[in-house]
């Protein structure tokens, strides 16, 4: 890896450390992973294991984004049949 090519790495280590820190469902798994692969690649000076870490990096971040749309799909769905139900 060039020197100069790194200045998005801190960028992404703080992104997969607050995906990491988010409370769902196995979802530390894929930052921590891409964590590893981006530590192994550093020490290695070897940009395949950075290029895979970005790659692993960029699943961890549809995981939470499809689950959020998944429940705002699913939740505004029980809602409009919630409020009517309520009366309103």
């Amino acid at each position: 890896i060039r020197t100069g090519s790194r200045s998005w790495i801190p960028a992404m280590v703080a992104w997969l450390a607050f995906l990491i820190i988010l409370p769902l469902p196995l979802g530390n798994v894929l930052p921590a992973l891409a964590l590893m692969l981006l530590g192994v690649g550093l020490v290695a000076r070897d940009g395949a294991w950075v290029t895979a870490s970005a790659a692993v990096a960029a699943v961890a971040t549809a995981y939470p984004a499809a689950l959020v749309m998944a429940g705002a799909a699913w939740g505004g769905e029980a809602l409009s049949r919630l409020v009517p139900a309520l009366g309103g």
